[in-house]
């Protein structure tokens, strides 16, 4: 009798499990609290990205080196094929001075930045006028015993003016993003319109370099008698409206708010003009623009 009261008992408590289990929260899984949906992930926005144009203000200190421009005339348009500039370069001794001129400039760049991550690269160019100009010059005078036994003596006296009105360059950058604001470095070609003229005069005598000769020897071809100097020029010559083709470089920081760009930067270009003339510019700038 008793194991038939526990084989009901038994089945009674089995056929109940089901109604229990849907009963009990745990086994339908609403135990624990649900969990939030998963974050939309967004790209980190680019500030630096896209095209921009602007303008420039700054203050500009200009280096001109009159280098062999005088020389080049000399030689060319008075020495020619004489034994002098033949054997000692005779030309080569006049050398103007360097000269400088400072002032402010106003101009305006444009360009288009690439950001990835933090990196940004990017291509611009940008115009100044420069208006800047100045005149060096020099008189020299030395001695030389040339091949055919005479001593010849050159006095040159030359001059050289130069004028930059315009800068032009068109430059790569490469930056670093911190947020907003971003140092770069730029580098790239460069180019100047202007005007430069060089001047010359040239005094050259010739006496027979043998001294118990004198005064009876004759002058060399092309002197006076007594070795009476022959004065040549002077010779000019101009080139407006010239081009200067040269390198640019330099380092800044800029920052973008919304569309507003702001920067301030400092750029060094070197260009050489036809003449001879080098020309040394560097410019403490600032910058204010939009991008697009």
């Amino acid at each position: 009798m008793r194991p038939f009261l526990f084989s009901v008992a038994a089945l009674a408590v089995i056929a109940g499990l089901p109604a229990l289990a849907a009963d009990y929260p745990v086994l339908r899984g609403t135990s624990s609290p649900s969990l939030p949906p998963a974050p939309v992930l967004h790209d980190a926005p680019a500030p630096f990205d896209g095209f921009y144009v602007g303008g420039l203000a700054g203050y500009s200190s200009v280096n001109f080196n009159p280098d062999m421009g005088a020389a080049d005339l000399a030689r060319s348009r008075a020495l020619r094929n004489t034994a002098v500039e033949t054997e000692f370069q005779a030309s080569r001794i006049v050398q103007p001075s360097q000269f400088s001129g400072r002032g402010t400039n106003f101009g305006g760049f444009l360009g288009y930045n690439m950001q990835i991550g933090e990196a940004v690269v990017g291509l611009e160019a940008d115009y100044m006028r420069m208006g800047q100009r100045g005149t060096g010059s020099n008189t020299i005078a030395r001695t030389w015993v040339t091949s055919p036994g005479y001593a010849e003596t050159v006095g040159l006296s030359g001059e050289t003016t130069a004028k930059l009105d315009d800068l032009v360059t068109l430059r790569a950058r490469a930056g670093y993003a911190m947020g907003n604001v971003m140092p770069y470095l730029t580098g790239g070609l460069a180019m100047g319109f202007g005007t430069v003229s060089n001047r010359v005069s040239v005094r050259h005598t010739g006496v027979d370099a043998d001294p118990a000769c004198a005064p009876d020897c004759l002058p060399p071809f092309g002197f006076g008698a007594g070795g009476v100097p022959i004065v040549q020029g002077p010779f000019s010559d101009q080139r407006k409206n010239a081009f200067m083709f040269g390198f640019s470089g330099g380092a800044g920081i800029e920052a973008v708010y919304g569309g507003l760009l702001l920067r301030g930067e400092y750029l060094f270009s070197r260009v050489q003009a036809q003449g001879g003339v080098v020309i040394d510019v560097n410019q403490a700038r600032v910058g204010a623009g939009v991008k697009f």
